[in-house]
């Protein structure tokens, strides 16, 4: 399916054009253009920052605080270039036969071919308007406004691209089941207004929901042995990993001072929309079965997902990073980046009848660097995850 594509695109002519859903040349993406995904009524993103900060009681400052929000997100993916060309050239090796040494002329000299790569982008824009924030301490008033409350505001812009690309280096990474190369065909750029540029590479893989897998989901002994089966099959970081902790200071969150801030922003606590910092993961699963209308995967008849699409990028794969201008690299550097997408394409049919119905889940890590050194003793500050999360459908519209 690749190299049909590779060939395709190579004898191509170069389009920038209105993205149409379906494209098969858009492959994972296929079905990310021409609508609005967004928010279903009801159910909200979630995000957690800790933040440098001064409190106004020296005595007790921590030097950050914790922000948690509650919002609603506008997603939406318009403008695809297709056959966008990177041009390279390679030295033509000669034959070489096992077993022997290969000497250094191996290369014949001025012969080269063409190793021209090309890639398809898709535009994407992201706006994320606030509906409530927990924010401990909060800000001072001489400050800025307070923080905390059902404050409704935009805090989030993000103009950026998808790329699908030939030719991909390959990195070896953990996949489950075991470790294997894993082509990087494909991309993100972004650019936030807080002055960061990142570049992360990525990969992609489709759960199709064979006759065994659905078995071990549809036939477990009970409803949360089936939703077990299926976290497992989706690969969503499970409940008890607590990636929300800082990294290189003390994991004592039941009793230290210091963490305080993680205890004090859960939004929602004690209900069954409880959003935990600490475990934002937690909310994925759960956000899940509530856009799906089930109690757990035990289904009585046909399964609601037809196929996941699962798409991941990182900033830590290849040339992969981020930017920053001076100020943020000072004050809190973001240092790296990973994000991963389930694209669900459900048995049902959406708004058109060509088009399934669509939902959309990601969980997004940036590491922030600032504060004091670790008193882990490994080198640099202390590593703050910035955790985004969310769950949306497509509301589609045709041109």
């Amino acid at each position: 399916m690749m190299k049909d594509w590779k060939d395709k695109v190579k004898q191509m002519e170069r389009s920038i054009e209105p993205a149409v859903s379906g494209d098969e040349d858009l492959g994972p993406y296929k079905w990310l253009p021409e609508g609005v995904w967004k928010n279903p009524k009801k159910q909200f993103g979630y995000n957690l920052i800790a933040l440098p900060f001064k409190d106004a009681d020296q005595a007790r400052s921590r030097g950050y605080r914790v922000l948690t929000n509650k919002y609603k997100e506008k997603l939406k993916f318009t403008i695809a270039d297709k056959g966008a060309p990177n041009r390279g050239v390679a030295p033509v090796e000669k034959d070489k036969n096992d077993g022997v040494c290969h000497r250094s002329d191996d290369v014949d000299a001025g012969t080269f071919k063409t190793v021209d790569q090309f890639a398809l982008t898709l535009d994407y824009i992201q706006e994320i308007e606030q509906v409530e924030a927990i924010s401990f301490p909060d800000v001072p008033p001489e400050d800025r406004p307070k923080e905390t409350g059902k404050i409704r505001k935009k805090i989030h812009h993000e103009p950026g691209l998808f790329l699908r690309m030939t030719d991909p280096i390959e990195t070896t990474i953990q996949r489950k089941p075991t470790v294997r190369n894993v082509p990087l065909n494909l991309a993100r750029l972004a650019t936030i207004p807080h002055g960061n540029s990142v570049l992360a590479l990525g990969s992609c893989e489709v759960l199709e929901y064979s006759k065994t897998e659905l078995k071990k989901i549809i036939c477990a002994k009970d409803g949360d042995a089936a939703d077990t089966a299926m976290r497992d099959y989706l690969l969503l970081p499970k409940d008890s990993f607590r990636i929300g902790m800082p990294q290189g200071t003390t994991q004592d969150l039941d009793n230290s001072s210091y963490l305080e801030p993680y205890r004090k922003t859960i939004i929602d606590k004690g209900t069954p929309d409880e959003f935990n910092p600490v475990v934002p993961q937690a909310r994925l699963f759960s956000d899940l079965k509530h856009v799906l209308e089930i109690k757990n995967f035990k289904v009585k008849g046909k399964f609601p997902i037809k196929k996941t699409t699962k798409i991941y990028f990182d900033t830590d794969f290849a040339t992969g990073g981020i930017l920053n201008i001076p100020f943020v690299t000072k004050q809190a550097n973001a240092a790296a980046m990973r994000s991963t997408f389930w694209i669900h394409e459900l048995e049902d049919t959406g708004d058109y009848d060509d088009e399934p119905k669509m939902v959309m889940q990601y969980l997004q890590t940036v590491l922030l660097d600032f504060h004091v050194i670790r008193s882990d003793d490994l080198p640099g500050r202390i590593r703050w995850p910035h955790i985004s999360i969310n769950t949306m459908i497509k509301k589609s519209r045709r041109r």
